[in-house]
């Protein structure tokens, strides 16, 4: 099911804040504008943020940083026609903790009333579900196939400063995303069990995932010292938000 955000409609004074480069916000800014991207809306579920940018934004940019008073930001601006001409709109979320919210929207530079980020929302979610694949005889087989829906995060490697995420949408599409300094997307495209990346075939059950070898098989693991019993061949998977 994704990540539910709940869109606040609270105006900043200003979607231009000040924001300290996201070079200099290295990985925490990284992951905000991750925790944006992959989340889904309230008022659009089963559809992510960043397939609402996408499909309704011309040339989506995307930028990530702190305000001068502390608050971690999140832009998104795009090219898309309003009132049967181009504009540039931005739209900005605050990111609080592992949610954000929708909070102001500027067209031309200009700030946007309450009403408007309602409008351009419902106008990016239109775009997004007129993209997604229809629905045929047989797909809801599929789906109940699916060992869940929404994202996860696993970690075979067991280094503190990685991780893995696995996202499985209610149609099927999945991606895979190993993240260190920076993330790499290591496998996208429709759900298999197995499921075989670039770096690795598993299979994903709906609270643990397994690594196979290049057969399919379960590989032999080596036990850990001090493990009551084999487990490095496979880790728990933990909802990611």
């Amino acid at each position: 099911m994704g990540m539910v955000m709940i869109k606040k409609l609270a105006l900043a004074a200003s979607v231009s804040l000040l924001m300290v480069p996201a070079a200099q916000a290295g990985l925490l800014s990284k992951w905000d504008e991750l925790t944006v991207k992959e989340g889904v809306l309230d008022s659009c579920p089963g559809v992510t943020l960043e397939q609402q940018a996408d499909s309704f934004f011309k040339d989506p940019d995307w930028s990530a940083g702190t305000a001068t008073d502390g608050r971690k930001l999140v832009n998104v601006s795009g090219t898309f026609t309003y009132m049967e001409r181009p504009v540039r709109g931005m739209l900005q979320m605050w990111v609080q903790g592992e949610e954000f919210s929708v909070e102001a929207l500027e067209i031309n530079g200009q700030l946007q009333p309450e009403i408007m980020i309602d409008a351009l929302l419902d106008k990016m979610c239109e775009a997004a579900q007129s993209q997604q694949p229809k629905e045929v005889k047989g797909n809801a087989q599929a789906r109940a196939d699916l060992p869940f829906v929404g994202k996860r995060r696993f970690n075979f490697s067991g280094g503190s400063g990685t991780a893995e995420f696995i996202t499985i949408q209610s149609n099927g599409h999945t991606v895979v995303e190993s993240c260190g300094s920076e993330c790499s997307i290591d496998f996208e495209g429709p759900f298999t069990n197995p499921l075989k990346t670039q770096y690795g075939i598993y299979r994903v059950e709906a609270k643990r995932i397994f690594e196979l070898d290049e057969k399919g098989r379960s590989k032999t693991c080596q036990k850990e010292l001090g493990e009551p019993r084999d487990t490095r061949c496979s880790v728990e998977l933990y909802v990611a938000q």
